[in-house]
């Protein structure tokens, strides 16, 4: 059975966890929204497709794909699933429960956004990702959220998960990861977003993506590899390379050429079975 995990829209591109229950905690279900969209909450996320975009970065070329199944990823990549299985322990058994958000509203409209921001990226996928029709309705539901977070972000600041619950904080920053428009506003949230981190209520994926994506955004290198094009198959430029998987290491992060894995296995999966062996 897939669940929507409060932890997916953290993890951007690892559409590996679309596929993986999350230690139980007391969150509210998402009901309709997981019967309509049982793999919607990417980052991704992202949630989601963060970590993907075109050559050139233009607007609408995020990449989001379908469901693979757990089995396959386990057979493709069976080391960087055993590997993540046991770093997500990790973070789980240190990440604060929370019982109820204190603003349950706030916490619908932000998956409302988040919902209507993946409806219409998989509507540009299922299109080939070029149509012009397509494309300006991801421009458009992304400048009409940019409104909104903004009010949001004005009065709260980084909703956090004792107010909107864990999935309404991913649903946040899946939308402030998705405002390429104004990197200086993404930006202006990273000290927040951070603290987040810090405070073991975000996941070492979900803030390196963030890191990595205002870094690309500001013209800078990114630092922990989360951020391709491409497909997956070419990383854009990452500060100091050959220290990479120390800095992955050093966050809780799998090694990079087992990230590789699970995006080449995700985003094109023919390909990489052609390209690479099992790791």
């Amino acid at each position: 059975m897939i669940v929507a995990s409060t932890s997916i829209l953290e993890r951007g591109p690892c559409f590996y966890f679309m596929t993986r229950r999350e230690p139980a905690q007391a969150e509210f279900p998402l009901k309709k929204m997981t019967k309509k969209w049982p793999v919607i909450f990417v980052l991704a996320l992202s949630l989601a497709a963060t970590a993907f975009t075109s050559a050139d970065g233009a607007p609408g070329q995020s990449s989001t794909v379908p469901f693979v199944p757990l089995n396959s990823m386990e057979t493709r990549c069976p080391t960087a699933v055993a590997d993540e299985k046991r770093l997500d322990m990790r973070f789980y058994s240190k990440r604060p429960a929370v019982k109820a958000p204190t603003d349950p509203s706030l916490r619908v409209a932000l998956l409302r956004m988040a919902r209507e921001d993946q409806n219409v990226r998989f509507s540009l996928i299922k299109h080939g990702n070029s149509d012009p029709k397509y494309r300006r309705a991801v421009m458009t539901v992304d400048a009409e959220n940019l409104q909104y977070l903004r009010k949001i972000f004005k009065k709260y600041g980084v909703p956090t998960p004792k107010m909107v619950g864990y999935n309404g904080m991913g649903a946040a920053l899946l939308l402030l990861q998705h405002q390429d428009q104004d990197p200086r506003w993404q930006r202006q949230w990273l000290g927040a977003v951070t603290q987040l981190y810090k405070r073991h209520e975000l996941s070492p994926e979900g803030y390196a993506l963030f890191v990595d994506r205002v870094r690309v955004n500001e013209g800078r290198k990114q630092i922990y590899g989360s951020q391709f094009f491409n497909g997956g198959f070419t990383m854009k430029p990452t500060i100091h390379p050959a220290h990479l998987d120390e800095r992955r290491k050093a966050l809780g992060l799998i090694p990079e050429r087992e990230y590789e894995c699970i995006l080449k296995t995700m985003y094109n999966p023919k390909q990489a079975r052609a390209h690479h062996r099992p790791l």
